[in-house]
């Protein structure tokens, strides 16, 4: 993902989400290790699987994560380079395509919430 003024983001990894939630306690006992376990579970459950193959008549769906976008960036084009379309028996690509998408966000800093709710 790449946005107008020139800041890249990446998708996360395993590494990231344990860095991300490092900075919370985790006790390796006790309700803090459960609660840590929970958030690595539920990140797990819901991203895209990187490794998993999708035949024919099949569906795969979740998420992929990225860092906070920063509150500079109005636009962020998101690039799929060679993104398989059909595949032979082997799980090769026979048909692939580069897709790209462009997003813009309008971000408003508001410091009286009275403001917010009036609009």
């Amino acid at each position: 993902m790449e946005s107008a003024n020139g800041r890249h983001y990446y998708p996360w990894g395993g590494y990231d989400v344990e860095e991300y939630f490092r900075r919370f306690p985790i006790a390796y006992n006790g309700l803090g290790k459960l609660r840590s376990d929970e958030r690595g579970d539920i990140y797990t459950a819901a991203k895209y699987p990187d490794d998993e193959f999708c035949f024919s008549g099949q569906e795969v769906e979740g998420y992929v994560v990225f860092s906070k976008i920063h509150d500079d960036v109005a636009e962020i084009a998101f690039h799929i380079p060679e993104f398989g379309l059909r595949y032979n028996f082997r799980n090769e690509p026979i048909e692939t395509i580069d897709l790209s998408f462009r997003f813009k966000r309008d971000i408003k800093k508001v410091k009286n919430i009275d403001k917010l709710a009036a609009n």
